[in-house]
């Protein structure tokens, strides 16, 4: 009888048993490429908000490498002419946080600062850069070449700026008629809203890192520039996930599914 019963079941009930497991994970499969194809046109339009949102800041760049600034312009006894039109550029330009011409030396010669209220402000109190990051790595700079740094908070006398002002700095070499180096002019593009357009209409879990697992976009608002905020619990993403470090590290993974955890990545 129990013979028969199972018999039974293989010939008519087995077949049925296995195409529905091979349905189940064929309809599992056909979801999950399409979750990972929806995750990653949404990573693509964020990449290319990137992009869209840096162009400008390259464009003004040349802009001001292609200005023709003279000798005396980099002399702060010699450059009050350039208060005006310069001035005035600035002040429709609302990303520029601070423009600013540094001569050979790495000192400031002139300097615009946006205040919280709007309003452009010539500053008399000239700094030293020549420690700064963005100094060093562009010291030689050629002609037609320019630097965006890394995303990071605004600094004055090498104290962080409060409240926290994200920046992205943006350096052009200058150089005379003659093609004489002058020194460079050093934009702050204000990163505020670049984060705020990176924040919004996220339909999955979105977070930006730079190249050390730091976060500067998260859900988790206190993890964003933790690295260089003095007494801040620091916890890179990679410290975090240290089981997903050596997958997402590698350039050819694009996609990892981990503990029933979707991720998708790409790098600008």
């Amino acid at each position: 009888m129990l013979k028969r019963l199972l018999l039974k079941f293989v010939k008519y009930y087995l077949p049925i048993l296995i195409l529905s497991v091979l349905a189940v994970f064929w309809l599992y499969k056909m979801e999950h490429e399409k979750l990972i194809a929806l995750q990653q046109d949404e990573l693509s339009n964020k990449k290319q908000l990137i992009v869209e949102l840096l162009k400008p800041m390259i464009a003004n760049l040349y802009y001001w490498e292609q200005y023709g600034f003279s000798e005396s312009d980099f002399d702060p006894d010699k450059n009050s002419h350039l208060d005006k039109k310069i001035g005035d550029f600035v002040i429709g330009m609302d990303s520029y946080n601070q423009f600013r011409l540094i001569n050979l030396s790495g000192k400031e010669v002139y300097r615009l600062n946006r205040q919280d209220d709007g309003k452009i402000v010539k500053s008399i109190a000239l700094q030293d850069k020549a420690i700064r990051d963005y100094y060093k790595v562009t010291t030689d700079l050629q002609k037609n070449q320019i630097y965006l740094s890394p995303l990071n908070l605004n600094q004055e006398n090498g104290v962080l700026e409060l409240p926290y002002k994200p920046m992205i700095r943006g350096v052009a070499p200058i150089f005379d008629a003659l093609g004489n180096k002058l020194g460079i002019v050093v934009i702050n593009f204000s990163a505020e809203r670049f984060l705020d357009l990176l924040k919004k209409d996220n339909q999955y879990s979105f977070m930006l890192l730079d190249r050390f697992g730091n976060y500067l976009v998260s859900k988790d608002g206190k993890k964003e520039f933790a690295h260089l905020i003095p007494n801040s619990r620091n916890i890179t993403f990679y410290e975090e996930h240290p089981d997903l470090a050596d997958s997402l590290n590698r350039k050819e993974t694009t996609s990892l599914l981990q503990n029933g955890d979707l991720w998708i990545k790409t790098e600008l």
